[in-house]
């Protein structure tokens, strides 16, 4: 009766932050309604940032926030807002003559950095993919497949597996292959996190052989290669042949990573790698639990020897331990990983979300107050994306588990 009450309460924290508080600030507050699109950020006074470049990220996420929106809902004025986001991206960020996305775009519209980076391709593709899966249009999953294979023609290292950060617009080498993500290394553990993630959201509407063999290998990189097994931590960055450059652990990853590998392994269907990642999920989710404060908000950094680099409280990790510990209480049924699944939501409930002025902030510090840095609500990473799909995975968990015992 005790898991029945948390899950309802989580139930019914999820619906009301998404459909009062998430989705309307995005759909009305961040529309640019004389240009188009939506802004690239927001002041820390909450007005837009006219000025500021529109990043791929952003724009990419919210093309998959209001798709995933109109097809678990139906609601149309989801279908309205994805239509919106999914029409300016293509029409702005979208490189037709060498596929791909550029990196942003100034606010008229025009490209502003035109390099191609592969963690910003990964959210097109996912971003593509989720909007054929809400509305049928056959042009967004054609370029969802152009681009990936793109990605597996040019990005694919042959020789180590994995795959590149970054290359120019027309998918020449950069002289810096290490760019962006990978802080001097020549591989990420974020980028092959969220591959696996477009590449999982692909297969669900593009079930080829070649396709299910690339998703598959994504999910042994992840859990071979960039998976710490003895201690249940990713390896942040690497090098060519998968050597780690840093033993840093990054907990919101860590959690978001144990439930889209268990995620992966679902849609694949394997049932032996579903077994496995069940049995890792577990593992991650125990292994974060000691960045977890006793009053649910959990931490951003840490290293193997217990000590906290930063100690702020970073919007997106509090909506993936909700996900992530959820995930592992259902792969094994032990109740501790529901409590800070819950305790966790009610933390994000009291503190970090804004129910004044809408959405939640980007920061906060131990005592719940909004911190110094990332504290506007929009920026170029600052999207409904991680906050939305965790009142999304509520939603579809509860609904599932409700149609299994109505079934049995």
């Amino acid at each position: 009766m005790e898991n029945q009450q948390m899950m309802r309460g989580l139930h019914a924290f999820a619906l009301d932050e998404l459909t009062n508080n998430i989705l309307p600030f995005w759909s009305t507050q961040v529309k640019d309604r004389e240009t188009g699109g939506f802004h690239g950020a927001f002041k820390t006074d909450g007005t837009p940032d006219i000025k500021a470049p529109r990043i791929l990220i952003l724009n990419a996420r919210l093309i998959w926030t209001f798709s995933s929106a109109y097809r678990i809902f139906k609601d149309e004025s989801y279908l309205e807002d994805a239509w919106y986001a999914y029409r300016y991206f293509m029409k702005h960020f979208w490189d037709t003559r060498n596929i791909g996305a550029y990196y942003s775009v100034m606010p008229n519209g025009t490209p502003d950095k035109d390099h191609k980076l592969i963690y910003g391709q990964a959210f097109t593709i996912y971003a593509l993919s989720e909007f054929y899966r809400a509305t049928g249009h056959e042009p967004a999953l054609k370029d969802a497949i152009a681009l990936y294979e793109k990605l597996e023609e040019v990005a694919l290292d042959k020789a180590n597996d994995g795959y590149w950060e970054c290359f120019t617009a027309d998918w020449s080498e950069r002289a810096d292959k290490t760019q962006s993500m990978a802080k001097g290394s020549t591989k990420s553990m974020n980028t092959h996190l969220h591959l696996i993630e477009a590449y999982t959201s692909l297969l669900r509407v593009y079930d080829t052989p070649k396709m299910r063999e690339d998703t598959t290998r994504l999910y042994r990189i992840m859990t071979r290669k960039v998976l710490n097994r003895e201690s249940g931590h990713y390896f942040m960055y690497l090098q060519d042949d998968w050597t780690p450059t840093d033993l840093v652990e990054s907990y919101g990853h860590d959690i978001e990573g144990s439930w889209l590998m268990h995620e992966c392994a679902q849609v694949i269907g394997d049932p032996v790698l579903i077994r496995e990642s069940e049995e890792l999920a577990a593992q991650m989710a125990a292994a974060c639990m000691k960045s977890v404060m006793p009053d649910g908000g959990m931490l951003d950094e840490g290293t193997p020897d217990g000590k906290f680099l930063d100690d702020h409280l970073i919007w997106w990790i509090q909506a993936e331990n909700v996900v992530g510990m959820l995930n592992a209480w259902q792969a094994t049924d032990d109740t501790r990983f529901l409590k800070v699944s819950y305790a966790q939501a009610m933390y994000i409930r009291r503190f970090m979300a804004d129910r004044v002025n809408g959405e939640w902030f980007g920061m906060i510090d131990r005592n719940g107050k909004p911190g110094t840095k990332f504290v506007a609500k929009v920026t170029g990473w600052k999207c409904p994306y991680h906050n939305a799909r965790m009142c999304f995975e509520i939603h579809e968990r509860l609904e599932a588990m409700d149609e299994a015992k109505q079934g049995s």
